[in-house]
């Protein structure tokens, strides 16, 4: 794992094609010719280096996927430009801003409600078990 190669020549992968080596990733775990805790840190750290080089490079992506025009079908795979995770900012409002007021304070009197239900063991508690891995 200490070379992550990305073929320049190489077309973006298919959902079936990600499928299937997610299941020979976890055959190989499974049947015990790879190690689930190696494997585990190999994947978080091909994630990481995955989503830190996609930031970088959306700029570029964007203004490279502009030259195709309406043709979205590139490199075997459909690739648009979307607007994603748009935000509107309603604080000029005032009757929005009031609102705001009283959901915060409802929310700072529910914190205060669920310090004291924690304290007294009146609670239902739910967690799940997961790694944590620090690069």
């Amino acid at each position: 794992m200490n070379d992550i190669i990305i073929a320049s020549g190489m077309n973006v992968p298919t959902k079936a094609e990600i499928s299937a080596k997610v299941s020979e990733i976890v055959s190989n775990v499974q049947e015990g010719n790879a190690s689930a805790l190696r494997t585990y840190g190999q994947l978080n750290a091909i994630k990481k280096a995955c989503e830190d080089a996609m930031k970088e490079v959306l700029d570029s992506a964007i203004t490279e996927r502009e030259k195709y025009g309406k043709d979205n079908r590139i490199f075997g795979v459909s690739i648009d430009i979307v607007e994603g995770g748009v935000k509107y900012d309603y604080s000029a409002d005032k009757d929005w801003s009031d609102l705001q007021e009283q959901i915060d304070a409802l929310k700072l009197e529910q914190k205060g409600r669920e310090t004291i239900l924690k304290g007294a063991g009146r609670y239902a508690k739910s967690s799940k078990t997961t790694l944590k891995i620090i690069h």
